[in-house]
């Protein structure tokens, strides 16, 4: 399970509607539940202007194992939608579960 707290969220917002229309990319840092000795690389953000917060094939041919990977959808309106997603061991995108934080925020 995925949680990302409001702030570093907020941030992700702000930067893929700032980039908008085109891309962002970014990486996010974290630690594993009930380990709270050291940050770790936890996975990438990116938006998807105009497009569902979907991987693309080239995401699938991009991503490694074990990473999350946060798909922001952003459009004219705003923040369209955010979800997270893990490779599985058939080389596969399934949908991470996240906790209740993601929520749209058209600014």
């Amino acid at each position: 399970m995925l949680i990302i707290e409001q702030k570093p969220l907020d941030e992700m917002y702000q930067d893929a509607l700032q980039s908008f229309p085109d891309e962002c990319c970014g990486f996010f840092f974290g630690s594993d539940i009930g380990d709270e000795s050291e940050l770790k690389l936890l996975g990438v953000y990116h938006s998807h202007p105009n497009h569902p917060a979907i991987p693309s094939e080239h995401d699938r041919v991009a991503a490694q194992p074990y990473f999350s990977y946060v798909i922001i959808s952003v459009n004219e309106t705003g923040i369209a939608e955010i979800r997270s997603w893990q490779m599985n061991d058939n080389l596969q995108f399934e949908e991470e579960k996240t906790e209740n934080k993601f929520i749209n925020q058209n600014k």
